[in-house]
């Protein structure tokens, strides 16, 4: 038995981002992506094919967006989101799912006031209002303020401070899709169950200007979560040979910690930014760690510009530590190093030729451990291009 399986994705955007008038900016995009599967079993001596699933994800999404000054000291922004989702799978050309053909609509209006109380205090008020199709409304308000101290002025301090209510329906993967990867191991189910999670968070952070090139940042955070989506180990479910995770929500759930980086503008021909980033991620009814939560995250990036052939080199990596893939804390993801190089010559102002080779070392992961070990799918990758810009 031989089994097979192709996964496609479309995407078709379209934009828009310019002046009504003198004052008013309007900003407008939409997206359209399809995301389709396929698996097969084709017995190799008879060549049949058995237990054929199709599965089908199909979504919109349109965003309008104004910006425009009221006042002198406000700057408003107001806009509205649309998204429609269809879902469609089957198995031997019969629906899977209950309700059969399962669809979301999501209907979004935020508006924030950019408010200066002095040149050195400003303060951002903001409301985000939601009606779902399946889970009907909910406010999110938000404060968040600035502050540019005088004294420091020499340096670009900004300190900034904020609060805000955050909410997210599940998603129609995360409620109904089965995503059958059992040819690696694994396989992941939705829950119509689930329920929308809510959180308020808290932030805190400062930016500084060290010397002519050099910015650095340090923020703070704490995000308090009810009934946190999360994907987790099904033990019952699962046999030696398969192992199943399913889409569950934690009761009570805390994320915090901190990220800090520096920046580095060009300096004959060099240019690039470090950031470090460490996560607590906690399940506050057991004191387990969240799954696929790693502790430490390291991200780099390095350029270099060779200006008499208008020719950019630049080298990226990403490191994070082991993380778990089961809310017991029993299942260990390893910790993992991904290096990405990039080629890019303007070869004429509308032509530009880029190169380039994304997962340098092959960092990969264990196949007969795939349901638990989150690194990539997909090795050592190598492309080539040109754009045209007219």
């Amino acid at each position: 038995m031989v089994k097979r399986e192709l996964i496609t994705r479309q995407n078709a955007s379209l934009n828009y981002t310019g002046p009504l008038t003198d004052s008013i900016y309007l900003t407008t995009y939409y997206i359209n992506e399809k995301v389709t599967e396929e698996t097969k079993q084709t017995v190799v001596s008879s060549g049949n094919v058995n237990n054929p699933r199709f599965g089908e994800l199909n979504s919109h999404k349109a965003e309008a967006q104004i910006d425009f000054p009221l006042g002198d000291n406000h700057t408003i922004t107001t806009g509205i989101v649309g998204y429609h989702a269809d879902l469609v799978q089957t198995k031997d050309g019969i629906s899977e799912l209950s309700p059969e053909n399962p669809s979301r609509s999501n209907y979004e209006y935020y508006i924030q006031d950019d408010f200066f109380l002095t040149d050195s205090l400003e303060l951002l008020p903001g409301l985000r209002a939601q009606t779902d199709s399946d889970f009907g409304s909910h406010f999110s308000p938000k404060l968040n303020i600035m502050y540019r101290p005088e004294s420091l002025s020499n340096y670009n301090v900004r300190v900034r401070g904020g609060v805000g209510a955050g909410y997210r329906v599940p998603t129609l993967k995360e409620r109904y899709y089965e995503f059958d990867h059992s040819s690696l191991g694994y396989m992941v189910l939705g829950n119509p169950d689930l329920k929308p999670e809510s959180s308020v968070s808290y932030q805190l952070g400062v930016d500084a200007q060290f010397t002519d090139v050099i910015w650095g940042e340090l923020s703070l955070y704490r995000n308090d979560i009810k009934d946190l989506i999360a994907e987790d180990f099904n033990a019952d479910k699962s046999t030696p040979d398969l192992q199943i995770y399913e889409y569950m929500n934690m009761e009570q759930a805390l994320t915090q910690g901190f990220d800090a980086s520096v920046r580095l503008s060009e300096v004959s021909g060099w240019s690039g930014n470090v950031g470090y980033s460490f996560l607590h991620a906690e399940d506050k009814n057991t004191g387990k760690t969240l799954v696929r939560r790693p502790k430490h995250q390291v991200k780099f990036s390095v350029n270099y510009l060779i200006s008499s052939i208008d020719t950019n080199l630049t080298l990226l990596g990403r490191t994070e530590s082991e993380s778990f893939a089961d809310s017991e804390n029993t299942l260990v993801s390893p910790a993992s190093s991904i290096f990405d190089f990039k080629i890019n010559t303007q070869v004429t102002d509308e032509v530009k030729v880029f190169a380039g080779v994304d997962n340098l070392t092959n960092t990969v992961r264990d196949t007969p451990s795939t349901g638990n070990d989150f690194r990539p799918t997909e090795g050592r990758y190598l492309y080539i291009g040109a754009t045209y810009t007219y």
